[in-house]
């Protein structure tokens, strides 16, 4: 009677393990999308090294209700192999979306982990408080699957006061003094 509990028991847990394994496929489709961002930032300027764009200045905020602020946004992604088109919808702090949306030139990945960096410069007048960027791709014309979203944030800047008048005080040399 023994061996037989052996049995029953070593087939419960042979069979337990099968599933185990025959599940992790499925769990592993949750995570399959067309691409992943491995970084999302801003800068000021883009310099050329080699054959790759830099950042000159990373910025971490953006000037509010200035008609002259512009950034350049910077996204490094690693695909999987097929033809991405990504997208950037722009939203305000109450998730009102903003009347523009970045798209980018499609790029095409030759095989599964390819890595690209793709930027976009951004001009005009950005709320106050902040905006959210949802990330969007789209891989061989397939369905558009939301990769992530960010935000960052924009803050007023202080209009500089003007210049106080500065009156320098200096001495003058060999100046004698009455006593009184």
């Amino acid at each position: 009677m023994n061996r037989l509990q052996d049995v029953s028991l070593g087939r419960i847990l042979v069979l337990f393990f099968f599933l185990l394994l025959a599940a992790t496929p499925a769990f592993a489709l949750n995570y399959k999308q067309p691409a992943f961002i491995s970084n999302l930032y801003f800068c000021n300027n883009l310099v050329q090294k080699g054959n790759s764009l830099q950042p000159d200045t990373v910025v971490s905020t953006i000037a509010a209700n200035d008609p002259k602020a512009a950034v350049h946004l910077v996204v490094d992604l690693v695909g999987n192999k097929g033809v991405h088109n990504l997208e950037v919808e722009l939203l305000d702090m109450n998730g009102v979306q903003l009347p523009i949306t970045l798209k980018f030139k499609p790029w095409s990945a030759a095989n599964d982990d390819s890595i690209f960096r793709l930027t976009n410069r951004l001009a005009g007048t950005f709320p106050a408080g902040g905006i959210f960027l949802k990330v969007y791709d789209t891989l061989d014309n397939g369905n558009k699957t939301l990769l992530g979203v960010f935000r960052t944030m924009t803050v007023q800047i202080a209009q500089k006061a003007p210049a106080a008048s500065s009156i320098e005080i200096t001495p003058k040399k060999n100046v004698k003094t009455k006593a009184k």
